[in-house]
């Protein structure tokens, strides 16, 4: 079953969100068609060599990392990491962990070892919850 539902945005005319219920598929369009945001099932999941649990989108072109359960911060605590955009560069994707019910924007990049760590974004609105070493 294929849901629309139209939505009042203030940067444009109208914006599409379309639902798929039985992809777990949520793709939201801007008035002139063009792809604003998308969240997508986990649909693989594996374990590094480090124990950190990997989930994956199969999408165009192969899979797409979604999460990282045990990704390390800087703190020494391991949470669990949410893609939320496309890395900008080969070394950083931009997403989230929660810390005491609240969001820490940051990205996910890797350490010498190559285990996945989670890095704060300085001008975030709860950097200071993940605190140094």
């Amino acid at each position: 079953m294929l849901r629309l539902f139209f939505l009042v945005s203030t940067f444009n005319l109208c914006t599409v969100l379309v639902v798929v219920p039985s992809m777990l598929l949520v793709t939201i369009y801007n008035f002139t068609g063009v792809y604003v945001m998308r969240y997508r099932n986990k649909d693989k999941r594996e374990i590094n060599q480090f124990g950190q649990e990997l989930g994956y989108a199969i999408w165009m072109g192969g899979p797409s990392l979604t999460y990282v359960k045990g990704i390390l911060c800087e703190d020494g605590i391991k949470r669990i990491y949410h893609k939320t955009g496309e890395p900008d560069t080969f070394f950083s994707m931009p997403g989230y962990v929660t810390v005491k019910g609240k969001t820490v924007t940051g990205y996910l990049t890797t350490n010498n070892d190559g285990a996945y760590e989670f890095r704060p974004y300085a001008y975030g609105k709860n950097h200071n919850l993940i605190g140094s070493k």
